[in-house]
């Protein structure tokens, strides 16, 4: 086979794991923006909404490390990724079928076990690059994410408008029927013997001593608490006690995603490039942390929109990039454990998160929950300036060179 074919091969399973990738995100979120709100309308209390929001994360935590050992342990990736996908049925298939809190709890855990498996996804899609560009290759990849979900958004709105919020689920179902059918079709690199050969269980432990892995691991569990707390758990309910409408749910959450898909890309390229990891990460939490402190001041839903926005710009700008920081420097047979470690550590700050704002709320109500989650991220800021982070400032021309 001749170098452009090969290149065109290349093309082609790129092109085919990124419309996968946009089918398994879609199906995942295509009814988020509805999912407190529906919980509310079937029984479900505060506490009960913290422990479904909170159940996406804990299967997250339970599952992401062990699968990338084993993943690295055996050599595959696609095994892991049909499994990840096939979970994007079973569950909004179950809350179609048996609609509860309870359903939900269970329904969120095995979507969480779907989301467990993104650690496969990323790093079999990173192989399809060479190691110095992984950044490149999580960026690309998150852009893709960050697409499908925006996709979910716009059309599953549309949905349950002209349906019903159970015809989200439906389309939940369909969409990761989809990604299912196309998952087949990927390709392995084909380096899992070389992969498998210098595998050792014993290095694992001193990879999980690398002080930047650590750091960018709990600075990840940071911004997820955040995001997970409020813009997929809270906001849409405080959203909803300030008049906002199914239609404006989902039109929070586009804005929220619109400024990814361009900054995803460009967060751990250029703008790293330009002005350095930590100036990069500062700014991105910086503007989460702002928007989540000023959410629960707002005495209209209309002014949520700027600030779902302004929240949007700033996790493209933190989150893509410290993915790409954690497996940048890592060999490629610990790639899957390295993310699998970050993943996990990061799930954690999703488990917590629902469940934390949904205590302070039930007690002391949405304000105190928001500037609970807010002052989190003053803390991530101070973090990220700390020498023992690990995070690289800006670099001179010659040290790129």
């Amino acid at each position: 086979m001749t170098d452009s074919s090969l290149k065109t091969q290349g093309k082609r399973h790129i092109i085919l794991f990124c419309l996968m990738t946009g089918a398994f995100w879609f199906s995942q979120y295509a009814y988020i923006p509805q999912l407190t709100k529906y919980a509310s309308q079937i029984g479900a209390s505060m506490q009960t909404i913290g422990l479904i929001s909170g159940a996406y994360g804990l299967s997250q935590v339970l599952l992401r490390v062990p699968l990338g050992l084993y993943s690295d342990y055996i050599g595959k990736r696609k095994i892991f990724v049909l499994t990840g996908v096939s979970m994007t049925v079973v569950s909004p298939l179950l809350v179609l079928l048996a609609p509860s809190p309870e359903t939900l709890i269970v329904a969120r855990f095995f979507s969480g076990v779907a989301a467990a498996t993104w650690v496969n996804i990323t790093v079999m899609f990173s192989e399809y690059f060479k190691s110095s560009e992984s950044t490149k290759a999580i960026g690309i990849i998150n852009s893709t994410n960050r697409f499908g979900q925006l996709t979910a958004f716009i059309v599953g709105g549309i949905v349950v408008a002209a349906f019903s919020v159970r015809a989200a689920f439906a389309l939940s179902v369909a969409m990761g029927a989809v990604a299912l059918v196309i998952a087949f079709k990927l390709k392995e690199t084909g380096v899992k013997d070389a992969r498998k050969a210098t595998f050792r269980f014993k290095d694992i432990l001193q990879l999980y001593k690398n002080r930047r892995l650590v750091s960018v691991s709990l600075l990840g569990l940071l911004s997820q608490l955040i995001t997970f707390s409020t813009v997929y758990s809270f906001t849409p309910l405080l959203a909803t006690e300030l008049g906002a409408e199914s239609f404006h749910l989902n039109l929070f959450n586009i804005l929220f995603m619109l400024p990814q898909i361009l900054f995803a890309a460009l967060a751990g390229t250029v703008i790293r490039d330009r002005f350095g990891e930590k100036a990069t990460l500062s700014a991105g939490f910086a503007l989460v942390t702002v928007s989540c402190i000023l959410t629960p001041f707002l005495n209209h839903y209309v002014q949520l929109f700027p600030v779902m926005f302004i929240s949007g710009i700033g996790n493209s700008l933190s989150f893509p990039l410290l993915m790409g920081i954690a497996i940048k420097d890592v060999e490629l047979a610990y790639k899957s454990s390295a993310m699998g470690f970050y993943q996990s550590v990061y799930a954690i700050g999703m488990t917590i998160g629902p469940i934390l704002i949904g205590m302070v709320s039930g007690r002391f109500g949405l304000t105190a929950g928001f500037m609970a989650v807010g002052s989190i991220g003053l803390v991530a800021l101070v973090a990220i300036h700390m020498p023992a982070a690990g995070i690289s400032g800006k670099q001179s021309p010659s040290a790129k060179a």
